[in-house]
């Protein structure tokens, strides 16, 4: 089971952190917020590390914890399998009667979300 860590700066204020194994060129990191979990992306997303991503929102319906953030600050590239598993995470997400919204989308990301008509949210 991976270490808890206390939150850092720029992680969830006020709510555990826990590293999850990195799977090729992702990390990422479980926080909390509320009653809402936050998946904190670093690296690529793409489709060596897609699975990782999908596990981790997975594991996460399953414990019914359907409220999720992704955070993707740290995410320095996500290819069309990132964007699918992105899509695919969200309509998980809504079929378990939750919820999943992304934070800090680059522009380049952005603009893939919009020509795909993605009904992913962003936060606000």
């Amino acid at each position: 089971m991976p270490d808890r860590q206390p939150s850092a700066p720029g992680e969830s204020p006020g709510g555990a952190s826990e590293r999850l194994p990195a799977r090729g060129g992702l990390r990422i990191s479980l926080g909390e917020e509320g009653d809402r979990a936050v998946l904190s992306l670093a690296g690529e997303l793409d489709m060596a590390t897609v699975p990782a991503l999908r596990q981790s929102v997975a594991g996460l319906l399953e414990q019914g914890r359907a409220r999720v953030v992704v955070d993707m600050a740290e995410l320095g590239f996500v290819d069309s399998t990132g964007i699918h598993a992105l899509l695919e995470s969200w309509r998980r997400a809504r079929e378990a009667s939750g919820e999943m919204v992304l934070r800090a989308v680059s522009r380049q990301v952005r603009l893939v979300l919009e020509m795909v008509h993605s009904p992913i949210p962003e936060e606000e």
